[in-house]
């Protein structure tokens, strides 16, 4: 699910997940767990999240979810957003390179890091919970509201739209757009 690998000072953590990179919970454990292994390791100064294939992450594995009991269903949300925290407040710099789809989840773990490079290809951005009823959370409000602020906050909230890459950058969602071949190389060289 989570292939990892360092560097030179960098060290990666790739989503694996076929076909979409899809959270389950095992998931959120491992991402957790290669997260403070980076934030521990003295020659790390960077971390960088990326994906494999055409996405990112595509977010929660809402089925996998579904089978949970409330009680576990809330663990697992909690993991999901001390997650983002730990990416949000590390230490290290935090750089997402956005191969691919990002939405839900997905974005939430992209949006938390303090770089987002993204694919310009066909991939779409998204905070797209209130399309299927689910609201957002306030920590990734406050986050959101703070990359890009209040108005444009409110447009990716209140609308659920998925953004091409431009209209990610036009809003501040992301900060760079690199060709499909030259993400990853050039979110290295950053």
């Amino acid at each position: 699910m989570i292939e990892t690998e360092k560097i030179e000072n960098v060290s990666i953590i790739r989503l694996n997940r076929p076909k979409v990179n899809a959270i389950d919970d095992s998931m959120l454990d491992i991402l957790s767990e290669n997260l403070s292994k980076a934030e521990k390791d003295n020659k790390t100064n960077t971390i960088l999240i990326t994906g494999t294939g055409s996405f990112f992450s595509f977010g929660l594995d809402i089925p996998s979810f579904l089978e949970f009991k409330r009680e576990n269903l809330k663990k697992s949300i909690y993991k999901l957003l001390d997650l983002c925290r730990n990416i949000y407040l590390s230490e290290k710099i935090t750089l997402a390179s956005i191969n691919g789809h990002a939405t839900g989840g997905g974005c939430m773990i992209a949006l938390s890091c303090d770089f987002k490079h993204m694919t310009d290809s066909k991939a779409k951005i998204a905070l797209n919970e209130i399309n299927i009823g689910l609201s957002l959370f306030s920590s990734t409000i406050l986050i959101l509201r703070e990359s890009v602020g209040i108005n444009n906050a409110k447009k990716i909230l209140l609308t659920g739209n998925l953004f091409t890459p431009q209209e990610a950058l036009d809003l501040g969602l992301i900060n760079n757009l690199f060709h499909r071949d030259e993400l990853y190389e050039k979110s290295l060289d950053f």
